[in-house]
């Protein structure tokens, strides 16, 4: 399959990894890089070269495509915001080949999370991070983290490199009430 260049939205459906139409789930805009996308066949492995960017996407339909070990997690919590995203796959994908995946990603200032039992929430949020599965410099950032809520406030930043063997970095400042926690 290869959608033209030119073509800045895209009214198909692509599925997502859950089986679910993509569409069906993202409330806001999706963009593809002008020079299109290619999807491939090369003696039996698929060779990928996919750029998506994406705006003003609805936090909560973002949230829902995460896999459902952690979604579950989250099925007692309501989110209002916007999540953001610009990334590129390339490469051969098969059984045994896994395509490069860089992705900038993010959640715009002023979203918030709270427990539908109202006991706890969070308001004022900010995320900005990368993620990168490609060898040699594979891990997640999150460059910029903060939140607030009724009596805490704090922000932080994240590293985790190497997958394989990670390394862990982390930076937190701020005051959090432990009370709230509870």
């Amino acid at each position: 399959v290869v959608i033209e260049p030119g073509h800045r939205k895209v009214e198909r459906r692509l599925a997502s990894e859950v089986g679910r139409p993509l569409s069906d789930l993202i409330d806001g805009e999706v963009r593809l890089d002008p020079h299109g996308v290619e999807i491939g066949d090369h003696r039996g492995h698929h060779c990928l070269a996919v750029r998506m960017t994406g705006d003003e996407i609805d936090l909560p339909s973002a949230l829902s495509l995460l896999p459902e070990n952690i979604s579950r997690n989250l099925k007692d919590l309501s989110s209002t915001g916007e999540f953001y995203i610009d990334g590129t796959v390339k490469g051969m994908m098969n059984d045994s080949l896994t395509p490069d995946i860089v992705t900038k990603f993010g959640i715009k200032e002023g979203a918030t999370l709270k427990s539908k039992d109202g006991k706890a929430e969070l308001t004022n949020i900010l995320l900005d991070g990368i993620f990168s599965n490609v060898k040699g410099n594979d891990g997640l950032q999150i460059n910029s983290f903060k939140a607030s809520s009724a009596k805490s406030k704090f922000t932080g930043i994240f590293f985790l490199k190497n997958f394989k063997r990670p390394h862990y970095e982390t930076k937190f400042s701020g005051h959090v009430d432990v009370s709230e926690i509870q």
